[in-house]
């Protein structure tokens, strides 16, 4: 692909990635996503699975969310209601994400001291 057609692609994913990140509709999803969990589990017990389209959208959605419903946090792997699977790096991510990446201990100790 040539850098033109890729720089014009990249622009309009940004563009559309900010009318999908909007505050407004974020909170929207999430109220909605939170309501129909509740629902489901009181039909049935199971898992739900929610794809984002960027991570700094996942990262909001789950903030939004959380605003709805606190008690399905919890920094603790093992509880909660709700978690967010993000690839990359953790050196890499921005400081206000790095929360929602699952590392050993071991890994946050050696990153820590960089």
């Amino acid at each position: 692909m040539e850098l033109e057609s890729r720089e014009r692609l990249n622009t309009w994913r940004a563009r559309i990635e900010a009318i999908v990140g909007a505050e407004k509709r974020i909170a929207e999803a999430a109220k909605d996503i939170a309501e129909h969990w509740e629902k489901r589990q009181a039909a049935e017990v199971g898992k739900g699975l929610i794809v984002c389209m960027s991570r700094r959208n996942c990262v909001d959605l789950y903030d939004q969310v959380v605003k709805f419903r606190p008690d399905w946090h919890s920094a603790d792997e093992a509880a909660g209601k709700i978690k967010i699977v993000l690839t990359g790096s953790w050196c890499t991510r921005p400081l206000g994400r790095r929360e929602h990446l699952g590392i050993s201990k071991a890994h946050l100790a050696h990153w820590s001291t960089i």
